[in-house]
């Protein structure tokens, strides 16, 4: 939640996008990841938004169309806020993430990962990075063997 309404005002002025990807074509689980966006942005006050999918693209590379045309939009001052379901629909390398995430903050564009629990606060916190690691290393740690 945010400590002021004047906060959460100038939060929903910005424009927001909505970043999807699932790494095998799936209309089902691309659809599910909107809502999920759609839902959260508009409960967080959103009003701006739009939505970048890359559907049947692999995690483990940034080079996505819907991905790269985020990155110029973030660059052309289009976009203020990126939200994702989780970290690894950017990427599933911790380096690469690492550099997308300084990238967007030297464009000053914001993060918000939902099922990280990742938000604005901890960007202007300047812990974003740890607790990405974080995030990394438990997937990590859940993956099979």
């Amino acid at each position: 939640m945010y400590r002021s309404e004047s906060i959460a005002r100038v939060l929903c002025e910005r424009n927001a996008a909505l970043y999807c990807r699932v790494a095998s074509k799936d209309d089902v689980a691309a659809q599910w990841q909107e809502q999920t966006l759609r839902s959260f942005a508009g409960g967080q006050g959103f009003t701006n938004v739009s939505v970048y999918t890359d559907n049947g693209y692999s995690g483990l590379g940034l080079a996505r169309p819907a991905l790269n045309r985020l990155d110029r939009d973030i660059a052309a001052g289009l976009i203020d806020t990126v939200i994702v379901t989780e970290l690894s629909r950017i990427s599933r390398n911790y380096f690469e993430l690492h550099e997308w995430i300084n990238r967007i903050r030297s464009n000053e564009a914001s993060l918000i990962s939902v099922e990280d629990g990742i938000t604005n606060d901890h960007f202007e916190k300047k812990d974003l990075l740890f607790h990405v690691y974080v995030k990394y290393l438990e997937g990590l740690n859940n993956q099979p063997a």
